[in-house]
């Protein structure tokens, strides 16, 4: 018996020994599981510190826009720098303590719930405001007013959207807002500015155009330029503005336009233009760079002197008037001439024909042949007056500057003659022509002419023998330039009445002897003509006046 409870207890012995190793291992089995175990959830837990480490960091980094965060009640989970930067309240203060309508207007809130209503017919209400939004309008920025801690207001612009869990159930929402108080002041300035431009533009006296640099197409006018062009806005606006006048749309000044090269403005003078009946008048105008509705525009102020010019030319025909009636002795000589002639031709016919003697074929063709000469030549020193007297129109024209000379001299050297003055020619050959009018540059040349005579006269005062007067009038081409220059041997001038001349109304002369509007009409007529004027005088010696106009080699007819 008792070796077999031995045996017994030998087996049992055995099956213990086999379950505490299988113990054993399994034990070691379960901590090295529960080490990997441990271990994973460290990494997890440290990934996760580091996810969270890094989205705080981003959260907070994002300084320009607020964020703040709800769970599903509407309670602040997240609020970040950029929050308590705009709002003026801390983190601690807010988070788990607060839902975002404390920084909302509860004016603000009610209208909007209105609006929420009406679309999800069903009552909305409290944070429910936040959430309708972010499901009606997701991911939408709209303007929104926050209040900030100390009660002041300021305009956002605000988007709301919706968290959710994996099964998609909302867990909260997110709010991404940003400051636009500067963007707003900038819509304000921009508003305040384009509407006092709109006052300044529609309220201008002048006519104000804005055009298409590239085509020159009008995009806008004023009422001045409406009523001065007398065209409706729908008839005017989309026009080529090149089309109202007499500038081409190649023009120096379109081109100018055209290749926006007029950034400190471009001017183009007395430019004739026509309204809508195609009745002509003048003007002056300047074109400046300027935005127009975040385009690139050209700005175009028109200044109407159609009124100025016409009292220019009555200044300038009551000029000619005067001039006239210095020339009237002269021309009186000059008509006496073929008028004696005639009177002889005739006398002679007369007393063959009272002797009864017949009058030679011969001596009778040479004695109308005479007659019809003088009556010629009468008729063209008439005929000259006449066009010198009428009134000159503003049209420009190729003009060769020896022929103005030429017919002036006709008209007045006989009496520069007889003053004992000696006019010498010096007239270029072949100069290219100027773009003019012969009439206002015979009254330039005259002007100046009687001028070097008046000043040769005062010379002599007080002399007993006379000099000499001589003007010698030479023509030449400089530089791109056609130039008449007229020189003296007269009295001369100071340089204090040099810098003068060309004033209205300055006079050396005695009083009654001229206004002083001579040289200052001139002055006008040659600038009129793109050119200008160069004076050297010394007193005692004589004086220069030179005159330049730009040289053409186009010779058709062009307009002011």
């Amino acid at each position: 018996m008792i070796p077999d409870r031995i045996s017994d207890v030998i087996k049992e012995n055995l099956v213990l020994r086999n379950e505490i190793r299988v113990a054993r291992e399994a034990a070691e089995i379960t901590a090295h599981l529960v080490v990997k175990q441990f271990q994973e959830t460290e990494r997890i837990l440290r990934r996760f510190q580091r996810s969270n480490a890094q989205r705080k960091a981003v959260l907070n980094a994002a300084t320009q826009f607020a964020i703040i965060a709800t769970d599903s009640k509407g309670f602040i989970t997240v609020f970040n720098t950029g929050a308590e930067n705009l709002l003026g309240y801390k983190a601690e203060e807010i988070i788990g303590l607060e839902t975002p309508i404390l920084f909302h207007k509860e004016q603000e809130l009610q209208d909007t719930a209105e609006k929420l209503q009406s679309i999800c017919h069903r009552p909305v209400q409290g944070v429910n405001v936040f959430l309708e939004t972010a499901r009606q309008w997701p991911s939408l920025q709209r303007e929104w007013t926050y209040v900030r801690k100390d009660h002041t207001q300021f305009p956002v612009e605000m988007s709301i959207n919706l968290l959710r869990e994996p099964d998609h159930a909302i867990s909260g929402m997110m709010f991404i807002s940003m400051d636009i108080s500067d963007k707003k002041m900038s819509e304000q300035a921009c508003q305040d500015s384009e509407q006092k431009y709109r006052s300044l533009f529609d309220s201008n006296p002048n006519p104000i155009f804005v055009l298409e640099p590239e085509t020159l197409r009008i995009l806008d006018v004023n009422p001045m330029a409406l009523e001065a062009y007398e065209y409706a806005r729908v008839d005017l606006v989309g026009k080529s503005f090149a089309s109202l006048g007499d500038m081409e749309a190649d023009d120096e000044h379109f081109r100018i336009i055209r290749q926006k090269e007029y950034h400190e403005g471009v001017k183009s003078l007395k430019v004739r233009q026509f309204k809508k009946g195609g009745k002509p008048f003048y003007v002056n105008f300047r074109t400046c760079p300027m935005e127009y509705h975040g385009r690139e525009a050209a700005i175009l102020t028109v200044d109407d002197i159609t009124e100025m010019l016409e009292k220019d030319a009555l200044l300038i025909q009551a000029g000619k008037m005067t001039i006239l009636g210095e020339m009237s002795a002269g021309v009186a000589h000059e008509l006496n001439q073929p008028l004696n002639a005639i009177r002889v031709g005739n006398e002679f016919l007369r007393v063959m024909a009272e002797r009864g003697n017949q009058v030679p074929l011969d001596d009778l063709k040479l004695v109308a042949d005479e007659v019809t000469a003088q009556v010629d030549r009468a008729a063209a020193i008439i005929n000259r007056l006449r066009a010198f007297g009428r009134k000159a129109e503003f049209e420009k024209e190729p003009v060769d500057v020896n022929t103005p000379i030429k017919g002036v001299l006709g008209m007045i050297g006989r009496q520069l003659a007889l003053e004992n003055i000696t006019v010498t020619l010096e007239l270029g050959k072949g100069l290219p022509m100027i773009v003019a009018h012969e009439n206002r540059l015979e009254q330039v040349l005259f002007n100046l002419i009687t001028n070097a005579r008046d000043a040769i006269t005062s010379r002599r005062v007080g002399k007993m023998s006379p000099s000499q007067g001589i003007v010698n009038i030479r023509t030449f081409q400089d530089a791109g330039m056609v130039a008449v220059e007229i020189t003296d041997n007269g009295v001369g001038m100071s340089q204090e009445v040099r810098e003068r001349i060309f004033e209205p109304f300055f006079t050396t002369k005695e009083v009654g002897k001229g206004m002083g509007l001579g040289l200052s009409i001139i002055y006008g007529i040659i600038r009129d003509y793109d050119g200008h004027i160069d004076v050297q005088s010394q007193e005692g010696v004589g004086s220069v006046f030179t005159f330049y106009f730009p040289a053409v080699p186009c010779q058709e007819k062009v307009q002011s």
